[in-house]
């Protein structure tokens, strides 16, 4: 395969990455690779988190598996999946796309999912401190990676800017949404983070 033809599309659970991933390799005619099924395909699962009521994957694997399918393949694909980010290598990224919610929005949707309360807090904590971003960052590169916010807009509105970012006609932009800051303006800080379970001392 060809250098960078692959897209990325990472994000913490509840931002809305399999609806955008498919409707994006839809839009774009290429194949759609939900690494979760992929995992279970190739058998890489390493076991089953009854606590966290979540498979475990065995990342070195599949980070092995992904890296041969895609260059077996030799065609453009959209990858998508939590670890997506850090997991596909950063020779067969064209762009990594990743999906932010704001966490107040995604404790509901999350809620809404039957997510535990402690499963919930666990990915709304990931998204206030950026952990799939920055997980991506450091993967591919900042110049790959585009954030996309899904809070308020539907998959196809986001889609429709992925595309135009894809296209060169808009920028990619990383760093745009501090979670903390805009729970600060609403003068919602300390409230959310006592209940997500935040251990806060204002100075």
């Amino acid at each position: 395969m060809k250098k960078g033809r692959t897209i990325v599309v990472s994000g913490t659970p509840g931002t809305g990455k399999t609806r955008f991933g498919r409707f994006l390799a839809r839009k774009l005619g290429i194949e759609y690779v939900n690494l979760t099924i992929f995992a279970k395909q190739h058998h890489l699962i390493r076991h089953f988190d009854r606590k966290r009521r979540t498979a475990v994957i065995d990342e070195h694997r599949l980070r092995r598996e992904i890296s041969k399918y895609l260059r077996t393949q030799g065609t453009p694909a959209v990858v998508e999946g939590h670890f997506s980010g850090s997991l596909v290598p950063a020779r067969f990224v064209k762009t990594a796309f990743v999906l932010r919610c704001d966490p107040q929005v995604l404790n509901t949707r999350l809620a809404r999912r039957g997510y535990s309360k402690s499963k919930a807090r666990e990915n709304v904590k990931a998204e206030i401190l950026d952990v799939c971003l920055s997980d991506t960052v450091a993967s591919q590169g900042r110049s790959k990676v585009a954030e996309i916010d899904t809070t308020s807009r539907t998959i196809e509105n986001c889609v429709r800017e992925a595309s135009l970012i894809l296209s060169g006609r808009k920028p990619r932009q990383v760093g745009r949404l501090d979670w903390l800051a805009l729970l600060e303006q609403k003068g919602r800080l300390d409230k959310f983070l006592k209940e997500q379970g935040f251990t806060w001392r204002r100075k």
